[in-house]
């Protein structure tokens, strides 16, 4: 369960070197945490032995005596505080692994912003790239009376939300939605790099954060905070397979476990009931689709440096204009 309060900033420089020291601090407290998690989890399964034992002289007690003895009440209260001390520290530590895990997840994304890597121009590649982002993103698992956070399934961002350098976004690109990688973000403005350009040369464009909306960090676990699902006939923007374009749609069905996807209906005038057939599309790529107000709001920003234009349906191997039939 990663928090964005545990999120590691780097310094204001943005260096690589700070970026891979960074890391390497990390894996180092990784690996201190995972034996302190098996410490841990050694002593608690010794605790609950002793637990056991002392629930099954309880049990003889009074069937003998029809009562407890004080001692006996004593040690079991005992034992008892100490099992549940233990598995907290154990369910903390773990908690603790997961947010080191997930920080050098995104360490790792911003040093490869920084170093400007060059993209595979393999479609196949990044299809599957993508869809491992979607199957490894965090799942929320929270404490008994924890509420999931903003940005958990399809709970909003805040307003003061601050995107991060290889974050994935959906943009507002002419009249189309696409994914976008964040490259650096201003304030007012942020430098994005579209993923799927046709031309790599043209794939950045500067935009107002008005034109982006963050996509989940955390995918909604539905046997224990279903609120922060999408509901059935919802009107979303999904990423359509196989393509790198967000569309509208409504929520046919939703996750019933935290492996499962949404299936979603397209709008699509080309089919007689005015929807594509349904079509799955994990929870990191399915938002809320822009209010009215938003959507105002949307018409009256411009783009101030224009990405790479995108060919047409006929001619684009990348289907970026044109959702992708089966």
């Amino acid at each position: 369960m990663y928090r964005n309060d545990n999120r590691i900033i780097l310094d204001k420089s943005g260096s690589v070197e700070d970026a891979q020291n960074k890391i390497k601090a990390l894996v180092k407290d990784l690996h201190l945490t995972i034996c302190k998690i098996n410490r841990i989890n050694k002593e608690t399964g010794h605790q609950i032995d002793d637990l056991e034992k002392i629930r099954k002289t309880v049990i003889n007690e009074y069937e003998a005596e029809e009562a407890i003895f004080p001692r006996t009440r004593k040690k079991l209260l005992k034992a008892t505080k100490d099992a549940r001390s233990l598995t907290h520290d154990e369910v903390s530590s773990l908690r603790d692994a997961l947010d080191i895990i997930q920080n050098i997840r995104q360490l790792r994304e911003e040093k490869r912003v920084l170093q400007n890597e060059v993209r595979s121009t393999r479609r196949g590649v990044l299809m599957s790239q993508l869809q491992t982002l979607a199957r490894t993103a965090p799942l929320w698992i929270g404490g008994p009376d924890e509420s999931p956070p903003p940005l958990c399934g399809s709970i909003s961002p805040k307003k003061d939300h601050k995107v991060m350098p290889g974050d994935k976004v959906a943009t507002k690109s002419g009249d189309d939605w696409i994914l976008a990688e964040v490259i650096s973000n201003n304030g007012a403005t942020l430098l994005v790099e579209d993923i799927d350009a046709v031309d790599a040369t043209k794939s950045k464009m500067t935009i107002s954060r008005n034109l982006i909306i963050p996509l989940p960090q955390w995918r909604a676990n539905p046997q224990n905070c279903a609120q922060a699902l999408h509901e059935v006939g919802a009107h979303v923007l999904a990423l359509y397979p196989q393509t790198t374009c967000f569309y509208k749609g409504i929520i046919a069905t939703i996750p019933e476990t935290s492996s499962e996807d949404y299936v979603v209906l397209f709008e699509d005038n080309a089919y007689p009931s005015g929807f594509s057939p349904p079509m799955s599309v994990p929870q990191k790529y399915t938002v809320q689709f822009p209010s009215p107000k938003s959507i105002e709001k949307i018409k009256r920003e411009k783009v101030t440096s224009k990405p790479a234009s995108k060919l047409s349906a006929s001619t684009s191997s990348k289907g970026k204009n044109k959702k992708k039939r089966n």
